[in-house]
């Protein structure tokens, strides 16, 4: 194994590490894959986990709630569904592309045009001050995003992974999802 490593040395010029996993070696170039692509994972579940308790804050409250008759701002539930629920529309929506856009673009071009998407949903949010409808709109935009990357990702990991460790590194995509709602 170390004739192994001395040999790819001197025929590349580069130094390479592994790590064995199952009795084969798996560099630490595809572990970083693994670990880096993840972190959408916990961006999906934080940002998804995130509007039960901003429905809750009293600033969000004054600036999306509809005004009541004795001049309280309280939810319509309706509204308040919406605003929950159109992300998870998106997400549905961009997971039904996620599987066209990354045979026409490739993986990686797929996985930048899922992130921007996701980028410009969020500026939307971001830019909403009073408009319920506005955040709703980002809500939707970047739900679309997070739909495309949910196919895109765990599909480039699978392709771009070891075998000895793909289902954990294809696994590790939707722990990171949980974990996200969880810390959120």
């Amino acid at each position: 194994m170390l004739g192994t490593f001395y040999n790819q040395e001197m025929l590349t010029g580069h130094d390479y590490r592994s790590i064995k996993v199952n009795g084969a070696d798996c560099g630490a170039e595809a572990l970083l894959l693994g670990v880096i692509t993840s972190i959408g994972g916990f961006l999906f579940g934080y940002d998804t986990g995130q509007i039960s308790s901003m429905l809750l804050f009293s600033d969000f409250k004054n600036r999306f709630a509809q005004e009541q008759d004795d001049g309280t701002r309280e939810w319509v539930p309706i509204i308040q569904s919406l605003l929950v629920s159109l992300m998870s529309i998106g997400c549905l929506i961009g997971a039904l592309s996620g599987a066209f856009t990354a045979d026409k673009l490739g993986r990686r071009n797929s996985m930048s045009v899922g992130v921007a998407v996701f980028i410009i949903g969020n500026v939307i949010q971001i830019t909403a001050m009073e408009s319920w409808v506005h955040m709703m709109m980002g809500r939707f935009i970047a739900g679309l995003g997070v739909g495309n990357l949910s196919v895109g990702v765990p599909m480039f990991q699978s392709e771009c992974s070891p075998k000895e460790i793909r289902g954990a590194v294809v696994a590790s995509y939707q722990l990171l999802i949980t974990i996200g709602i969880l810390v959120s």
